[in-house]
């Protein structure tokens, strides 16, 4: 029973991260898409071909996110090097995330009243 539950735990997990991996890839496209279009491109996703393009962004980054999440699996890399801290965030931490949030968006406002 007890590998029964791992096996599908791992099977839920993968599923989990290939739906990230596609709303991730979905995010990058149109971020793609952007792009091409300020510097100076004519893409049009309500075309049929510019749809298809589009598509095939989505699904080759689904792709290249997948195998990095398979890479760095296999590599075995302690969480600390791939930035998580070796301490369980603090109360006081969230405090100050949220500090510096109200900053950011104070500094944000007066500089954009300024221009």
């Amino acid at each position: 029973m007890r590998a029964w539950a791992r096996k599908s735990g791992a099977v839920v997990a993968w599923v989990l991260v290939v739906c990230a991996s596609y709303i991730a890839s979905i995010f990058l496209a149109s971020v793609t898409v952007m792009i091409v279009n300020v510097f100076g491109g004519d893409w049009s996703t309500q075309i049929p071909v510019g749809a298809l393009i589009f598509r095939l962004v989505i699904y080759t980054y689904t792709l290249l996110l997948i195998g990095g999440i398979v890479w760095l699996r296999e590599r075995r890399l302690p969480l600390h090097e791939l930035g998580f801290a070796r301490r369980m965030l603090e109360w006081k931490d969230i405090g100050l995330a949220l500090l510096g949030a109200v900053v950011y968006l104070f500094v944000a406002v007066v500089l954009l009243s300024i221009a």
